[in-house]
């Protein structure tokens, strides 16, 4: 499955008073007179400058205890969790301005996980999704995560409005180890039916929660080509066909067209596919000229 989208607010301490003394003095200079304890006056004078600040500090503390408020009227749920996979705990935060999230994700599961993936959703009353933030082991540079070991991730929740937020819900996808290298097995080949393409490279991948085939194509006509759509179809142990599919120049790193010589690095996601079903696969390109 890698996929991961704060409020900020300034936190101030209002000035409980001025600092006694006297301003002022020589011949001709007007004088402030700040009564001390134990003074005549009984009271203290701020300046028109201390009075802003303290004005300022007191809004300014306002607005974070409202966001403080309003992380605190949100509700936290957890959705989806692959088996061996536990949310142990999880709590919002409010820090230096930012609010975010914190959780701790354990293996309780007989396997390693090669990779795990969290995400948050900020839903509104309704249930809608509002906003989506992604964290993952390997960003923290976790290879895996072994049974009986613990993840703490983190998210913060960047430029979003909590105001109409009312639940974060989680969800987790996780790859166990042991899957990532059971792909040894599946034979891949290139059909190269297309005189104008070649197929130069292909292989079976899986990252994050997805798996694919990715490889390269040239051009090797005389002739600049305007689309090329590369399928790759799946087949079982019994050469049956299992399913295709495919990807095209125009939908990759917006190339246009394939002058002659030039490379085309592709990608065909696979989705729905139970890859233990999964014998041999076939690569094949067709291409259009301009």
């Amino acid at each position: 499955m890698d996929r991961r989208e704060f409020v900020k607010s300034v936190s101030g301490t209002a000035l409980l008073g001025a600092t006694a003394g006297c301003l002022g003095g020589g011949e001709g200079g007007e004088a402030t007179e700040t009564a001390g304890a134990g003074g005549e006056s009984g009271g203290t004078t701020q300046t028109a400058t201390d009075t802003e600040t303290a004005t300022a500090e007191e809004e300014t503390g306002t607005e974070e205890e409202g966001t403080a408020g309003q992380a605190g009227d949100i509700q936290g749920e957890v959705n989806d969790t692959p088996q061996g996979l536990s949310v142990t705990d999880h709590e919002l935060y409010q820090e230096n301005g930012e609010v975010g999230l914190r959780a701790t994700v354990e293996n309780t599961g007989d396997e390693a996980f090669a990779y795990v993936e969290a995400e948050v959703t900020l839903q509104d009353d309704q249930g809608e999704v509002l906003y989506e933030f992604v964290d993952e082991t390997e960003e923290d540079q976790i290879t895996q995560l072994a049974t009986g070991n613990t993840w703490e991730f983190d998210v913060t929740f960047e430029e979003a409005q909590l105001s109409e937020v009312r639940t974060y819900v989680i969800d987790l996808e996780g790859d166990i180890a042991n899957e990532q290298t059971s792909f040894d097995d599946i034979v891949g080949e290139a059909d190269q039916q297309d005189p104008n393409l070649e197929i130069t490279s292909h292989r079976l991948t899986r990252r994050e929660s997805t798996t694919y085939v990715e490889g390269t194509i040239r051009n090797v006509g005389s002739e600049a080509v305007e689309s090329a759509e590369v399928s790759v179809t799946l087949y079982d142990d019994s050469d049956q066909e299992l399913t295709d599919f495919n990807d095209t120049v125009e939908q990759e790193n917006d190339v246009q067209q394939l002058s002659p010589g030039q490379v085309w690095d592709f990608q065909v996601q696979f989705t729905d596919v139970d890859m233990q079903n999964v014998a041999r696969y076939v690569v094949s390109v067709d291409s259009d000229l301009v």
